[in-house]
C-alpha cells in the first residue's frame, strides 16, 4: 500500500506539482493569448467619405480544420473578416457609408475573397525531377515552376494584347 503525505507547510503553495508562481505566470500567459488582437495606429484618417462592397464569397467564407479527435471542424469566418475590414475602413476614412444609406460616398471599395491556386498533377518520374532539381538548385518547386510558365507565356505571341483587352472589360 502506497500513502501519500502532505506537508502542510508547502501543500497551499503547490498545485499539482507546479509552483503557485509558475500556475499564475502560466494562467496570465493563456489570458493573454487569448484576447482579442487590436489593429495598429493606422495614421490620421484620409477626410474621404468610404463605402463597402462584400462579395458574397467573402460573406460565406469558411475554414475547415481537423480537432484533436479527428474530427472536421467547420468555422464561420465571413462575418468576422467583414467586422476587421469595416473597423479598419472606420480608422482610415472621416466616415463610412452603411448599405442601404442614402449618402453618397466619395470612395467605393470592393472586397473579394479570390482563391488562386492551383493543383498540379504529375508522374511520379517527373515529380521526382522536380524535387531533385530544387534541391540542386536551392529553390523552391513554386518558384522554379512560376519560372517556366513565365517563360513558356512570353513566347505566345498575341498573349498580352489580348490579356488587356479581357482586363478592360
Amino acid at each position: 500500500m502506497y500513502t501519500v503525505r502532505l506537508n502542510p507547510d508547502t501543500f497551499p503553495r503547490r498545485f499539482f506539482g507546479i509552483n503557485v508562481g509558475c500556475a499564475g505566470l502560466l494562467l496570465v500567459l493563456l489570458v493573454a493569448s487569448c484576447t482579442k488582437q487590436e489593429l495598429p495606429d493606422l495614421g490620421p484618417r484620409l477626410p474621404q467619405t468610404a463605402a463597402l462592397e462584400f462579395s458574397p464569397s467573402l460573406l460565406a467564407a469558411k475554414a475547415e480544420y481537423t480537432d484533436n479527435c479527428g474530427h472536421m471542424q467547420i468555422v464561420e469566418v465571413g462575418s468576422t473578416l467583414q467586422d476587421r475590414i469595416f473597423e479598419a475602413v472606420n480608422r482610415t476614412f472621416a466616415s463610412v457609408v452603411r448599405p442601404g444609406s442614402s449618402v453618397k460616398p466619395d470612395i467605393v471599395i470592393r472586397v473579394n475573397l479570390v482563391q488562386s491556386s492551383f493543383t498540379l498533377r504529375m508522374d511520379g518520374h517527373r515529380h521526382l525531377r522536380l524535387r531533385l532539381a530544387c534541391t540542386l538548385q536551392n529553390r523552391s518547386a513554386q518558384q522554379m515552376v512560376t519560372e517556366a510558365l513565365d517563360k513558356l507565356l512570353e513566347d505566345l505571341p498575341g498573349l498580352d494584347e489580348l490579356a488587356r483587352r479581357v482586363k478592360r472589360h
